[in-house]
């Protein structure tokens, strides 16, 4: 399941903080999203790396020094997903779901080679208004989430929102339904 179809999941089985979700549950939704994949194959990759220069420099001050710079490096790629995680998570956890109106875009673009997801979903960047309880406010945003092609002034979108501030902490993905397998087997004709 991408991280998107899990947002938009649990906002719809439980629309109002808190809300149960548990950090191991989205650090497994991230692991296996793109991010995931490229944070931890990369990081383990430049730690296996490290290896060569590390037990290959025979007390020379160089290699050491790369390869520990190989494993630092590492080591921060791998922690980039548990980043992202817990960011997710706080925001499943306090986040007000609200409605944000796109005011103006600066940028609308389709599905083209500006992020991962927009080569699918197409790219939008602009002005939008977001309802809060403390009063609307307005953001700069960047959005290539599901049917981000299709957004244009006025379009509104989902937002996980700060209770306590002016703060958008996730966009959540408008019309997105989770894959479901088919139910029923249709027979061909003789």
């Amino acid at each position: 399941m991408r991280v998107q179809e899990f947002l938009a999941r649990v906002t719809e089985h439980q629309p109002n903080p808190p809300r149960s979700v548990r950090f191991g549950r989205v650090l497994g939704v991230v692991s296996r999203s793109s991010l995931g994949f490229a944070g931890f194959g990369f990081g383990f990759l430049m730690i296996v790396g490290s290896l060569g220069f590390l037990l290959g420099s025979k007390g020379a001050l160089t290699p050491q020094l790369i390869g520990w710079a190989f494993v630092l490096f590492g080591l921060v790629l791998i922690a980039i997903p548990f980043v992202y995680a817990r960011r997710v998570a706080h925001a499943l956890k306090t986040g007000v779901l609200s409605t944000a109106t796109v005011v103006s875009l600066d940028t609308s673009l389709g599905p083209g080679r500006k992020t991962l997801d927009s080569m699918k979903n197409g790219f939008v960047a602009g002005i939008r208004r977001v309802q809060h309880p403390q009063g609307e406010f307005e953001e700069h945003f960047q959005y290539d989430g599901a049917g981000a092609a299709e957004l244009q002034p006025g379009s509104s979108m989902s937002v996980l929102i700060a209770p306590d501030k002016t703060e958008v902490l996730l966009d959540v993905p408008r019309n997105m339904k989770p894959a479901r397998q088919p139910t029923s087997v249709v027979r061909p004709r003789r």
